[in-house]
């Protein structure tokens, strides 16, 4: 069997890091039994420690008394990272939806947005679109989390993706369109235009640190509904 960091159930809580070793000895001397649920990172899913090889024919030397198998699937305690994302996701869909209006009006009624070109236009209408759709799916899935619901989990993770592809194409997009005189900017307006673009990068934070959380094998243990 390959040695790596196990973690195992105990008295309906989630255990560990510990290695081969170590849980092999907890098996040994009763504090675990065969049908306690272990999990490495190689896994899956979850099995009972008496269905993986190395562990409990090692460790069942001493006899246990045999137990029934677990009536009840585990109950894990909510990671803090799942609270907190869900708020959070709640907070920004809030906002999103309460800001669409006055990115409406600019698109439509700003001097300069007129006089944008064709494609800026389109541009900025497929945007607004977008940011629409991605709000609500913020919320959605803010509120999914806060509930432990899986969908959520796989929402959220499909939205961190996607929200860091879109941000890095919207700011090559912008370049270009204002590069290329879009917008009546001239060509010297680029050093902001760069700015712009260190923002947009700042802006990838939170779907990263979306996609490295709800990525983790505690979160999805946790997201089960």
């Amino acid at each position: 069997m390959n040695e790596g960091e196990w973690y195992y159930v105990k008295d309906g809580r989630q255990c560990g890091p510990v290695s081969q070793a170590e849980l092999v000895e907890l098996l040994r001397e009763g504090t675990l039994d065969p049908e306690t649920l272990v999990w490495m990172q190689e896994m899956e899913d979850w099995r009972q420690a008496s269905a993986m090889d190395g562990l409990v024919p090692v460790a069942s030397a001493p006899l246990q008394p045999a137990q029934t198998a677990v009536s009840q699937p585990p109950r894990f305690e909510r990671p803090v990272s799942v609270t907190v994302f869900g708020i959070l996701n709640i907070v920004f869909g809030g906002l999103g939806l309460l800001c669409m209006p006055v990115g409406l009006i600019g698109i439509f009624a700003m001097p300069n947005v007129m006089n944008a070109t064709a494609a800026a236009k389109a541009w900025m209408l497929a945007s607004s679109a977008v940011g629409f759709l991605c709000t609500i799916l913020l919320l959605a899935v803010g509120i999914g989390l806060l509930y432990l619901k899986a969908w959520a989990r796989t929402w959220c993770l499909a939205y961190g993706w996607f929200a860091i592809v879109w941000g890095i194409i919207g700011m090559v997009v912008n370049f270009a369109l204002i590069a290329a005189g879009a917008h009546g900017y001239p060509r010297s307006a680029l050093p902001g235009v760069i700015g712009g673009i260190f923002g947009g990068l700042l802006g990838l934070i939170y779907p990263i640190l979306l996609v490295v959380f709800m990525g983790k094998p505690n979160v999805k243990n946790a997201c089960t509904r």
